[in-house]
């Protein structure tokens, strides 16, 4: 069930911008024009770009490019938009923003939106179905209209089959003030359902039909053992860089004194995939155990990309787990707190560090589960009033997630029916791990900048924590807050 909306509807983009969406449309509803393909984002003029580190938002996309148009209605010969169109903005990339329509704008009632004095004759109404059923725009439109899920917002980053982190179960909601104006909309197939026999045009040149290595390329399970997740090949990898024994010896001669005079002298490097195979990119499906992006896996597979690569790490302080048990567990995390207080992976905190290896190195503390929705929760529940700041930060595995999302759902859906992965194939692999490569840097520079101290601007950054105690420790909890509600 979809809106139709209209001039002034609010959006919001998956890189933080936000605006209006305005149209000169002479079909006017209580003063509001019906939105059409032909209408475009605008920016609030306030709003910044994340991609852009901070520039000010200003949307680039292409006219016409709306995805989940009407398949029905029609004004002034356009299709018009729903209240789940989506549209992407390419002004940084490979990587792309997802611009999806966050209020309807309009207080119309239900049922036609042209039912109103004066309707222009060249407005195709979901009622006149003479007009639906023979006209040559609409059969145009039917074979080239794309079926994609609701896109990502900031309750809800689904991809089909499959629920993120606690935080994120909510339904969206599509702006209860506006019930009035719901109007159902032929529900149209999923792109689980169009790619269910290929992911690809299926238009193969001569010389590769009925030997297509992308066809071939298993779309279930990683084909080389060296390019599963390896802890071990990462950190190979990353003592590649020049630079490496300097932050790997200061992490280890690190010592920390607890309120009883024990030192702790056992911190070790810690490797961290920034894209993480097992919980993300190679994730499955927890009702039938299939592949969450199962189009990636097979360009991982076909392209052979190494989830491994020192481009998707960084190095991180964590402890020699087997000496745990030598502190209780109510010194845990004090023993953490003390541990990112000296900003090991700073580079004002690491004199004679090389800089090709800070590039790689952060100050969070790497311990646990980068899962930690119920700790998030129990916190939330707790400290959401005294810390507000909680309400907006989002689990780790989600932030990556989303990402990876974005390049399945929308990104691919605007280009696997449209290109030969194999005619094009040095093309398409750059274009692949370039992608990939790109969120991982962006995700890095988040997880670098800290501890920002509280000092979040969230209406831009989106901030990644690897565990829930570097979480606490930058949203400003207490040690003696965080073991009241987690022990």
């Amino acid at each position: 069930m979809s809106n139709y909306v209209y001039s002034g509807a609010s959006w919001k983009c998956t890189n933080g911008g936000c605006g209006k969406i305005r149209n000169n449309n002479s079909q006017k509803i209580n003063g509001n024009g019906i939105l059409t393909i032909a209408d475009l984002p605008v920016s609030d003029g306030t709003s910044i770009c994340a991609v852009l580190q901070g520039a000010p938002c200003v949307p680039v996309c292409i006219p016409g490019s709306w995805q989940n148009k009407s398949l029905k209605v029609k004004s002034n010969n356009i299709p018009v938009l729903l209240s789940n169109s989506t549209i992407i903005c390419s002004v940084a990339v490979p990587v792309v923003g997802v611009i999806s329509i966050t209020q309807s704008s309009n207080n119309v009632k239900t049922g036609n939106p042209f039912n109103f004095s004066g309707r222009n004759t060249n407005v195709d109404s979901p009622v006149d179905k003479e007009q639906i059923g023979t006209s040559e725009s609409n059969q145009s439109l039917n074979s080239n209209s794309s079926d994609i899920q609701p896109p990502p917002s900031d309750k809800s980053y689904t991809s089909p089959n499959y629920k993120l982190g606690e935080d994120l179960h909510e339904k969206y909601n599509d702006d209860s003030d506006n019930a009035s104006t719901i109007i159902n909309e032929e529900k149209v197939s999923s792109p689980k359902e169009n790619r269910k026999n290929r992911w690809c045009s299926g238009r193969c040149p001569a010389e590769f039909k009925g030997n297509c290595e992308f066809c071939k390329a298993p779309e279930n399970y990683i084909v080389d053992n060296q390019l599963r997740n390896n802890s071990d090949i990462l950190k190979n990898n990353l003592q590649s860089i020049f630079g490496y024994d300097k932050i790997a010896e200061k992490i280890r001669n690190t010592k920390i004194k607890l309120k009883d005079n024990y030192v702790v002298d056992w911190l070790v490097p810690q490797h961290h995939h920034i894209i993480s195979g097992n919980e993300c990119l190679y994730r499955r499906n927890k009702e039938d155990n299939s592949m969450l992006f199962p189009l990636l896996v097979k360009l991982a597979n076909l392209f052979k990309y190494n989830v491994n690569s020192f481009l998707n790490g960084i190095i991180l302080s964590g402890y020699n787990t087997q000496k745990l048990t030598n502190i209780v567990n109510s010194e845990k995390f004090y023993l953490a707190y003390e541990i990112m207080k000296k900003e090991i992976g700073n580079t004002d905190k690491s004199f004679g560090m090389a800089p090709e290896i800070y590039k790689f190195t952060g100050s969070q503390l790497h311990f646990g589960q980068h899962t930690y929705q119920n700790d998030l929760k129990k916190l939330k529940e707790k400290y959401r009033t005294k810390y507000p700041k909680l309400n907006f930060v989002k689990v780790y595995e989600d932030i990556v997630l989303k990402h990876l999302n974005v390049l399945s759902e929308y990104v691919y859906k605007n280009r696997y029916d449209k290109v030969c992965f194999i005619k094009d194939f040095v093309k398409e692999k750059e274009f692949f791990e370039k992608y990939l490569n790109s969120i991982s840097e962006k995700i890095r520079r988040n997880i670098k900048e800290f501890p920002r101290k509280g000092k979040l601007n969230l209406a831009f950054e989106e901030p990644a924590y690897v565990s829930i105690s570097a979480l606490a420790y930058d949203i400003g909890i207490s040690v003696e807050e965080l073991n009241e509600v987690l022990l």
